[in-house]
């Protein structure tokens, strides 16, 4: 049986990790806007968080991080769990965040039970949902639902 507090307590340390990554020198605000080096970095610890898990990893051209774990059926449909990494300006530590680590909590779990899923689960951690830097909200899922229209 899953230990749920230290599960909790594992994605509350990792929040508290990206939290720290801000455009804010001074540490005071949490803003990592859509391609700022701050926001990179943020998603660079993110991606090394996919990898460990054992994820197959990779960045689409609109800059989302995307994890695959694959079924034992090839041929499967996927099934795909999602948030963001990018802020507005002075943001809580939660919003997006929340959701791609759980996602991972979930995803780790998978693996350490070595259950074989019937389809394949893909994590994507999308790059520009709050839209603050570019003033278009939601760009990295619209690049993957083929919304985005240039």
């Amino acid at each position: 049986m899953p230990d749920y507090q230290s599960r909790t307590a594992h994605i509350l340390r990792r929040i508290e990790q990206l939290a720290a990554i801000s455009e804010d020198p001074s540490g005071a605000t949490i803003t990592r806007r859509f391609g700022t080096p701050a926001f990179v970095q943020g998603r660079e610890l993110v991606q090394g968080w996919f990898e460990a898990a054992g994820l197959e990893t990779r960045l689409d051209g609109i800059g989302n991080l995307r994890g695959r774990l694959a079924s034992p059926r090839p041929g499967a449909k996927t099934f795909v769990l999602a948030s963001h990494l990018d802020t507005v300006v002075n943001a809580g530590k939660y919003d997006g965040p929340l959701g791609v680590l759980m996602g991972l909590d979930l995803v780790e779990n998978i693996i350490n039970q070595q259950i074989a899923l019937p389809f394949h689960l893909e994590l994507i951690a999308f790059s520009d949902e709050e839209g603050v830097r570019f003033h278009t909200t939601y760009l990295g899922s619209k690049v993957v639902t083929g919304a985005f229209d240039p």
